[in-house]
C-alpha cells in the first residue's frame, strides 16, 4: 500500500483542495502578469514616437527617460518569465523544485528550498508593483518633458 492509499479520504480531499487553490492562485497571477505586457509596449511606442516628433534639447531628461524605459523593459521581461512559470504551475505541468532548479541555472542564484507558493506570489506581486511604478514614472516624465517643450 502506498502512502497516498494509506491516507484517509479527508486528508486526500484536503490535499487536493490545496493543490487546486494553489493552481488557481498561480493562474490568476499569470493572468495579472500578462496584463502588464501592453503597458510596456505602449511605453516603448510612446518613446519611439517622442524621439521622432520631438527635438532633444534636454539630454539629461531624455537620458533619464531612457533609463526608466530600460528598467521597465527588463522588469517586464522578468514578469513575462514569471507569468510563464505560473502558467506551468497552474496547469500542474511542473512543480516548485523544478522551477527553482531552472531559475538557479538561469540566474546563477542559490536554491530556495521549501519556498511556499504564497511567498513566490508575494515576491512576484512586489515585482509587479515596481513595474507599475516604473511605468507611472515613465509616463509622468514623458508628460512633464512634453509640457516643458511647450515653453521653449
Amino acid at each position: 500500500m502506498t502512502p497516498r492509499e494509506a491516507m484517509p479520504d479527508a486528508e486526500q480531499a484536503d490535499e487536493e483542495a490545496v493543490r487546486r487553490a494553489d493552481a488557481e492562485a498561480a493562474l490568476l497571477m499569470a493572468s495579472a502578469l500578462a496584463s502588464c505586457q501592453p503597458l510596456g509596449l505602449a511605453s516603448l511606442l510612446a518613446a519611439v514616437l517622442a524621439g521622432i516628433v520631438w527635438p532633444a534639447p534636454h539630454p539629461a531628461a531624455v537620458t533619464l527617460l531612457l533609463l526608466v524605459l530600460a528598467s521597465q523593459a527588463l522588469l517586464g521581461w522578468r514578469l513575462q518569465l514569471d507569468a510563464g512559470y505560473f502558467r506551468l504551475l497552474g496547469h500542474q505541468q511542473t512543480d516548485c523544485p523544478a522551477l527553482d532548479a531552472h531559475l538557479q541555472q538561469l540566474f546563477a542564484r542559490p536554491p530556495r528550498p521549501d519556498c511556499p507558493l504564497a511567498a513566490r506570489l508575494d515576491g512576484t506581486r512586489r515585482l509587479m508593483q515596481r513595474y507599475l511604478a516604473l511605468t507611472a514614472a515613465f509616463w509622468l516624465g514623458l508628460i512633464t518633458y512634453s509640457a516643458s517643450l511647450a515653453f521653449l
